[in-house]
């Protein structure tokens, strides 16, 4: 059975192609993504004979299954659509660019650059997260999945509710798990008063509080209150971008961003939440 290539396979290859070109044309687009395909032994991503050639293609383009260059033309448009590339004007001012040349911009250069894996990568994604937290609450999990469901077809707002709640429920895991591990009666009531209630603006900057003042807890996970900010992050967008009567409005560049951030912070709240059970009235 001919297997069915999709976008989001191609998507992170399509990230180190760019990182191979700088202004460049179609044909040099698809040399580098057939270079990433190549030792994955994708059927029609064949070498060039050097010998018996006549042409200076590093591939034959000939005979590729119809479904792999329509994904190829796919993934450049969403390059395109993105931003990640812009076309060039060969002779600027004068004409507006068009290509057929296209240069990489600045935000396509960071996002081809930046470590793990897309939020249009969802399986990859996921299990990088799982690779992460390998046991994770699977609330968070479903509403990270249909987080980058959302992403994925553009439903930017929708995806800013599903990290914004993934987000909460780790933070209302962590809230419990502190409840376990502070014994000071004055502490625990304040806590326990703001879990039992779900007032999570008072519980983030109660939690934020707590742990850039707990020593242990910064001898034991140094720097573990920037990844909680990722986390509280996301909440804000979530509340005051997403939801908010008078703007209702995401910006896609900060919410990818909260995206690539979720996972390590959800994986050093997890930790964290792990070591607060295993160490019961530590504080």
């Amino acid at each position: 059975m001919p297997y069915t290539y999709t976008l989001s396979e191609t998507i992170p290859l399509a990230r180190i192609a760019l990182t191979q070109v700088n202004e460049f044309q179609f044909s040099q687009f698809v040399a580098a993504l057939w270079m990433q395909l190549e030792p994955l032994k994708v059927d029609g991503v064949v070498r060039t004979d050097p010998i018996h050639s006549f042409t200076n293609e590093p591939f034959v383009y000939s005979h590729v299954p119809r479904q792999l260059r329509v994904v190829a033309a796919e993934t450049f448009q969403f390059l395109l659509q993105n931003a990640f590339i812009t076309p060039m004007s060969s002779d600027f001012p004068r004409h507006a660019p068009n290509g057929p040349v296209y240069a990489v911009s600045e935000r396509g250069r960071e996002w081809a650059e930046a470590g793990d894996h897309p939020v249009e990568d969802e399986n990859g994604y996921i299990k990088h997260l799982l690779e992460l937290v390998p046991q994770p609450d699977p609330v968070v999990l479903q509403y990270v999945t249909e987080g980058l469901r959302s992403f994925d077809r553009r439903t930017y707002l929708a995806a800013a509710v599903m990290l914004g709640a993934a987000s909460e429920a780790a933070i209302y895991n962590l809230g419990d798990a502190l409840l376990k591990a502070i014994q000071r009666e004055k502490k625990r009531k304040e806590l326990n008063e703001l879990v039992d209630r779900r007032r999570l603006g008072g519980l983030v900057i109660w939690i934020g509080k707590f742990v850039a003042d707990a020593k242990e807890i910064q001898r034991n996970f140094n720097g573990v209150e920037i990844h909680l900010m990722s986390l509280f992050d996301s909440i804000r967008i979530q509340r005051n971008d997403a939801v908010h009567p008078k703007t209702g409005l995401v910006s896609i560049h900060s919410l990818r961003l909260a995206f690539d951030a979720f996972p390590r912070a959800f994986q050093q709240a997890t930790l964290l939440g792990d070591w607060l059970d295993a160490n019961p009235g530590t504080f």
